[in-house]
C-alpha cells in the first residue's frame, strides 16, 4: 500500500474478498509494513514490496490498484512494480483498478488497445482517447470503477473472478 492510498476503496475491497474466502494480501509499496492512507488512517500491510517483488504474482493472481492521493501516483511511480504488473497482464493475469488508478497506473499497460474502462473525472488524458466514461466496464482483463456509490459492484466483480483463480494481491 502507497501512503496515500484511498482508505474505502482499499479496505473495503480486501474485507468484502476475505469475507467471500478469497485469499488477500496487502502488499507495502515500501518496506515499511505501516501505511497511512489520504485520510490518515494507519492500516498494516501483508507483506513488504521487496517480499512480494520476490515472490512475484502468479497468473492466477489479481492485482488490484485503488486510487487515492497520492498513493495511486506512488504506485505508478515505482518502476519495478509497473514491469510486475506489465508482465502479470502479459501472462494473462487479471488487473484490476478504481478511481484515479486507472489512469495513473493500468494506463501504463500497452495492451488496453480496444479494451473499454474507466476512471475518476480528471484522469482521463493519461487513458488512451475514444474510450468511454462509465460508471463500470468490464471487457477482457483490466477492470475500472468510477462512481463511489457503485463500487460494491466492482468488489464483487473482483471477488467472482478471484474465486476462478486464486489470490487477490490488494497493492495499495
Amino acid at each position: 500500500m502507497a501512503d496515500g492510498f484511498e482508505e474505502i476503496e482499499a479496505l473495503a475491497t480486501v474485507d468484502i474478498l476475505r469475507r467471500g474466502g478469497i485469499a488477500t494480501r496487502m502488499v507495502s509499496n515500501t518496506e515499511s509494513l505501516l501505511v497511512t492512507g489520504a485520510h490518515h488512517i494507519g492500516v498494516q500491510a501483508d507483506m513488504s514490496f521487496s517480499a512480494f517483488a520476490a515472490a512475484g504474482a502468479g497468473v492466477e493472481d489479481v492485482l488490484v490498484f485503488p486510487g487515492g492521493l497520492p498513493g495511486a501516483q506512488h504506485l505508478a511511480d515505482n518502476g519495478v512494480l509497473m514491469d510486475i504488473m506489465r508482465r502479470h497482464d502479459a501472462e494473462g493475469g487479471l488487473v484490476a483498478a478504481i478511481c484515479a488508478a486507472p489512469g495513473l497506473v493500468v494506463a501504463q499497460l500497452d495492451t488496453l488497445q480496444d479494451k473499454k474502462f474507466t476512471c475518476y473525472t480528471g484522469f482521463e488524458p493519461a487513458l488512451l482517447a475514444g474510450h468511454p466514461a462509465g460508471s463500470l466496464w468490464q471487457s477482457g482483463r483490466p477492470t475500472g470503477k468510477r462512481r463511489h456509490a457503485g463500487r460494491i459492484n466492482l468488489y464483487f466483480l473482483i471477488m467472482t473472478r478471484a474465486m476462478r483463480r486464486g489470490t487477490l494481491v490488494m497493492i495499495s
